[in-house]
């Protein structure tokens, strides 16, 4: 698919994590063909050095857990001794699983709210420190339209994803005074390693198929939007969240 809305990025510095893959690797790569330059963070260090490869002076890659925030912080640290501070963020990193009411894992939930939240808190912590970031920074957190919809059989997915929207709201009242923008999209069902991999356990149900009213996403259906939220044109949007699903959550 091709990509006929581009942002300039130029002399930019934007964190991405969870870039070794799916809707994470795309803004990175869209990112730096715009000029930036990017910290691309990740667990898969055979992926993250396939997307260095890709653009290795605008893409410098981390393996990294966001679990782990000593770990997190030295890469943005050494990130910004060389580069400069960071203008923006990116959070797509996450993981998913069946967590059913009757029988659900309290460790595979704890990894899920881990990831997927706790790891952002994480990054946002770090960010919010004027030694990392310039004023009238952008920082983009990949939710879910399950979020909203509360999907059966994943409540630890779908509260994690609320988390992330309802945190990012207070974020953003947090960090006005700095002009510092944080806002969330909530994609529906986009075809990327994680979903993918997902539903081939569960398989695709009729129902899933036709609520999304324009089929599945592409990642691309979604970078757009992230990159624009990280551009100045979007210079007067915070506290936000934004559902990018096919129609699913209308249907």
């Amino acid at each position: 698919m091709g990509i006929d809305v581009s942002f300039e990025f130029h002399k930019k510095n934007i964190v991405v994590v969870g870039a070794s893959s799916g809707i994470g690797r795309q803004v990175a790569l869209e990112i730096s063909l715009g000029g930036g330059t990017v910290l691309a963070i990740a667990r898969d260090k055979n992926r993250l050095s396939a997307l260095s490869s890709q653009n290795p002076e605008r893409i410098i890659s981390h393996v990294v857990d966001v679990r782990e925030l000593d770990a997190l912080e030295q890469a943005i640290e050494e990130f910004v001794k060389l580069h400069g501070k960071l203008h923006g963020s990116v959070y797509t990193a996450g993981i998913s699983g069946a967590t059913p009411l009757l029988s659900y894992s309290e460790a595979l939930g704890s990894d899920i709210m881990d990831t997927n939240f706790w790891g952002y808190v994480n990054l946002m912590s770090l960010l919010c420190r004027k030694k990392y970031t310039y004023n009238e920074s952008s920082h983009v957190a990949v939710a879910s339209v399950a979020a909203q919809t509360g999907e059966a059989g994943s409540f630890a997915y779908s509260a994690s994803k609320a988390a992330m929207v309802t945190a990012s709201r207070s974020f953003a009242k947090e960090l006005y005074r700095r002009n510092c923008r944080v806002n969330t999209v909530s994609p529906g069902f986009v075809k990327t390693a994680l979903t993918e991999g997902y539903f081939e356990e569960k398989g695709f149900s009729k129902e899933l198929i036709e609520k999304h009213l324009l089929g599945f996403g592409e990642v691309e259906d979604v970078s757009g939007m992230i990159v624009f939220l990280l551009s100045d044109r979007a210079r007067w949007i915070t506290g936000a969240d934004f559902v990018i699903d096919g129609g699913y959550s209308v249907s």
